[in-house]
């Protein structure tokens, strides 16, 4: 019988739900993490790979719930070998589990892209792991379109979700909908009892609506104050219900181009470092350089880090999860503890999966970043398999 392989990461400063562990140690035991604890207080297996994380940062990996592409690769396109490119790349930083995000689109197309994914999933791929599916779209209000094309939304459907869902092979973990249109609430309903998370986005909709869906099972908000209607004093509207109730997880691009960092600090103060979750929503140019791409079939500019369509609209980012927690600390003063915990285990959180993600702690998968102090990764294990090494 073949032994599983042991890897011991040792020397770091390790980043737990509970502690910062000075000189800690980190031993992985095949796909699942075996121990965590300061070094003087357990013994280095024999025959263990030795990870020396002296002077640098050993962090849980990263969970991206909202990206739509990175390193030259969307996760709509139709080359099989896209999704495997993504998950390399991400893994570079720090990235280790994500859901591939779907735009708006004819039928047809959703339900090819969502079964090419499933595929994906069950063959698996190298790096970041595949851990769902966001489709965010086609039920979405075109008068918050962002950059997402209007012909192809629609009104909530469950019978179409259904035909998606099996498509998926039942992979699909979150679905972003906009609660004012007709039939959202009994939808957002029946996503919540089939086990996913409906998420508001691209919502025009007022307070009371919002509060509504919310008492439908409406858990989650897609990239906070971004292509929603705002708050005013006299209509909260979708920014002030999901920034006042504690019912809901609120995404954030902590990119500094989609939200002012005053108000990503303003996020945090309310709703508190446990309710907030870094996405990227990053598109195929990220890693990639300025230069035209494409998103959505639309052509998407990229100069200076900031992702526009020609008539200047935001059209996803190329930011990276390293790079959104480096700004979380670097704009918000946010400690690194915290800025951990919004890209790893709230994210895990949000979509069930914090038994076994998202922490560094005995039993769950091992899954981990090394960084030193400035952020960056040297070092990126996925079940227990190093995946990226600077």
């Amino acid at each position: 019988m073949k032994s599983r392989p042991i890897i011991t990461v040792k020397n770091g400063t390790v980043y737990t739900p509970q502690e910062v562990i000075e000189k800690g140690l980190v031993v992985i035991d095949g796909t699942q993490i075996a121990a965590v604890a300061q070094e003087s207080d357990t013994e280095v297996l024999a025959g263990a790979t030795i990870i020396d994380a002296t002077g640098k940062i050993v962090a849980p990996g990263f969970i991206d719930l909202h990206i739509h592409g990175c390193g030259g690769s969307d996760t709509m396109d139709r080359d099989e070998d896209a999704l495997a490119s993504i998950s390399k790349a991400l893994a570079r930083h720090g990235t280790t589990g994500y859901l591939p995000t779907i735009l708006s689109a004819p039928k047809e197309e959703l339900l090819a892209c969502v079964t090419r994914i499933a595929q994906a999933m069950a063959k698996g791929v190298e790096g970041a792991q595949i851990l769902g599916i966001h489709l965010e779209g086609p039920f979405i209000n075109p008068k918050e379109a962002g950059m997402q094309n209007p012909d192809y939304m629609r009104p909530p459907s469950w019978s179409e979700l259904q035909s998606l869902i099996e498509g998926s092979q039942d992979n699909i973990r979150m679905v972003t909908i906009a609660p004012e249109l007709p039939g959202a609430g009994k939808v957002i309903a029946k996503i919540k009892n089939h086990k996913m998370v409906a998420s508001a986005g691209h919502s025009n909709a007022t307070y009371t609506k919002v509060l509504k869906s919310i008492r439908y099972g409406l858990t989650h908000a897609t990239h906070t104050f971004n292509a929603m209607r705002g708050f005013h004093h006299r209509e909260p509207g979708v920014a002030g219900a999901v920034l006042l109730h504690d019912d809901i997880t609120c995404e954030l691009i902590a990119d500094g181009v989609h939200v002012h960092p005053v108000a990503m600090k303003l996020l945090v103060e309310l709703k508190g470092p446990e309710r907030v979750v870094l996405i990227t929503d990053a598109m195929r140019g990220a890693g990639m350089g300025n230069g035209a791409y494409e998103l959505g079939s639309q052509r998407v500019l990229v100069s200076g880090g900031v992702c526009m369509l020609p008539d200047r609209t935001l059209a996803g980012s190329v930011l990276t999860m390293d790079k959104a927690i480096g700004n979380m600390v670097t704009f918000c003063s946010i400690p690194l503890r915290g800025a951990f915990l919004m890209a790893s285990l709230n994210p895990a959180r949000s979509i069930g999966l914090e038994g076994r993600k998202g922490s560094l702690e005995a039993g769950k998968d091992a899954d981990l970043v090394v960084m030193d102090e400035s952020l960056n990764v040297k070092l990126t294990i996925a079940r227990g398999q190093v995946v990226y090494s600077a």
